[in-house]
């Protein structure tokens, strides 16, 4: 890492957008499994992102999503103490981690090597990814040839690219498998220009005013969609229950 050249703007912009298809899965998935709300994650996340690049005036092409780290913990601290003292948790762990990085900028970072080998991290990343197996077998069986193509392509540019290829990936997984499933008929692009046409349609009736009932249809749409959120969250809160009243009378 310490031989690497630095990157230009081009390439700068090309390993964000990288980033950006990959932490936005997380940052969308994350709330999900733990019952929280992905839209809150999303705009948390941007604000964060914002907030990172002004410190840092811009150094470090990256967006700052939702860790999977955090999965296992939420979930049993929402268990033993509800949502508020999990809320209350992942407040103190902000904290910690900006007492982190106060101690990072005033001492460097030689001591975080030296407490956090790679024998220690890497452990950790295979268990987050052995953790998450599942829900990338689940995914892909959808259409296995689909995604081996697309993994094959990820895991070849890593290993056999140069250049600017090779760090970008996950770039070229996405693209090589969006361009097959395009070529083989798998991608509706005509349904999608449908939804498309007809939203536009909707926004343009309510900002014209020809149509009474756009602004209610799209009102109706909102409401669902909330009331959705809210029966999810409802069910996640009764399983928590149910595992906490179950882990304490087998203890």
């Amino acid at each position: 890492m310490d031989n690497m050249k630095p990157l230009n703007p081009i390439q700068k912009t090309v390993v964000g957008v990288q980033f950006l298809f990959v932490a936005f899965g997380a940052t969308v998935l994350v709330p999900l499994l733990v019952g929280l709300d992905p839209s809150t994650a999303l705009f948390t996340a941007g604000i964060g992102t914002l907030i990172f690049h002004l410190v840092t005036k811009g150094k470090v092409p990256i967006f700052l999503g939702s860790s999977f780290a955090f999965v296992a913990p939420i979930i049993k601290a929402t268990e033993l103490y509800g949502l508020p003292g999990t809320m209350s948790g992942l407040v103190a762990v902000g904290t910690v981690y900006g007492l982190m990085s106060l101690l990072v900028r005033w001492r460097g970072i030689g001591f975080i090597k030296r407490l956090f080998p790679p024998v220690v991290i890497g452990p950790v990343i295979i268990l987050i990814g052995l953790s998450l197996a599942g829900s990338g077998v689940n995914m892909a069986k959808e259409n296995w040839p689909l995604a081996l193509v697309a993994l094959l392509s990820a895991i070849l540019a890593s290993m056999l690219g140069r250049g600017m290829l090779r760090l970008i990936p996950i770039f070229c997984g996405i693209i090589v498998g969006y361009l097959t499933a395009s070529l083989f008929g798998l991608i509706d692009f005509i349904q999608s220009c449908t939804v498309k046409n007809r939203r536009s349609e909707l926004h343009t009736q309510i900002l014209s005013g020809t149509s009474e009932n756009s602004l209610k249809n799209l009102t109706d749409i909102h409401t669902r969609r909330h009331t959705q959120r809210v029966q999810y969250n409802v069910y996640r809160s009764s399983i928590f229950k149910e595992r906490h009243v179950f882990l304490t009378n087998n203890t």
